[in-house]
């Protein structure tokens, strides 16, 4: 995150509009589907794992948030059977800033800063997590730490794990670099650039890399995991592109959903 972590601090607070306009609505909804087919292999305890989970607000979703407060609850079925069904829920983050910044008061929530940049180990045991969650996490892995990163969750993943995680779609990475500098070059694949966020006007940036799908797709398969489905995601909310027009694309999602599972 570099020198802007406090300013991305302080927008995560105040609520990051892609995740609660986009991203949730679309997530939770599956993951609550995923929890029950895990029952239905006959596991008995559920262990969710947040890999670049920043100020653990996903878990804080999941775990105890009202559901008033959650436009991707409120479209769950049944949140408390879901809330029932995990075990254990963990949190890895790389900024102790951020994750020091938890909001959550659960016992089956545990906290855990590893940094998972730089081709990093993710610090579970073979085998030891059901369903796995990244959101907009993976854009900040280089080529090479990205494929690195693919074999960890599959070494973690149980024999019936499943992978879920979301993305900047690229092509919308592409429009809002090209809105931000206008006389800069075109972002090219697997550049390392600076993605403008917050208000108009304002200069804070992150540091990613512009990964095609064909790359996430062929280092999927090279760590042994089976894509099941990739969905665009747009916004869900009428008047959304009325109310927050910077984000907003008819025909450019903001974002993809990729669903992986081991291979057999």
């Amino acid at each position: 995150m570099g020198d802007n972590w406090q300013h991305w601090l302080q927008l995560t607070q105040q609520g990051n509009v892609g995740q609660e306009i986009a991203l949730n609505p679309a997530l939770y909804p599956l993951i609550e589907e995923l929890i029950e087919e895990q029952l239905k292999q006959q596991r008995k305890e559920i262990t969710l794992l947040d890999l670049g989970a920043g100020t653990a607000s996903l878990a804080h979703d999941i775990l105890e948030q009202d559901i008033s407060n959650s436009l991707g609850l409120r479209l769950c079925k049944n949140v408390s059977e879901m809330r029932a069904r995990v075990d254990r829920f963990y949190s890895l983050e790389g900024e102790i800033s951020y994750i020091g910044q938890s909001r959550i008061d659960n016992s089956r929530h545990e906290p855990i800063v590893a940094n998972l940049e730089h081709q990093a180990y993710i610090p579970f045991n073979n085998g030891s997590v059901d369903i796995a969650i990244s959101r907009q996490f993976l854009m900040h892995l280089s080529a090479a730490g990205l494929d690195h990163h693919f074999h960890e969750v599959s070494r973690v993943l149980s024999d019936t794990g499943i992978y879920v995680f979301t993305v900047l779609h690229p092509d919308y990475e592409g429009k809002k670099h090209a809105e931000k500098y206008p006389d800069a070059p075109d972002i090219c694949e697997g550049q390392k650039y600076r993605y403008p966020h917050g208000n108009p006007g304002e200069t804070e940036a992150l540091w990613q890399y512009h990964i095609p799908i064909e790359y996430y797709q062929a280092a999927i398969k090279n760590a042994g995991l089976s894509l099941k489905f990739m969905q665009p995601i747009f916004s869900q909310i009428p008047g959304f592109e009325k109310s927050h027009a910077r984000y907003y694309s008819r025909s450019n999602p903001m974002s993809l959903l990729f669903l992986l599972r081991k291979q057999a």
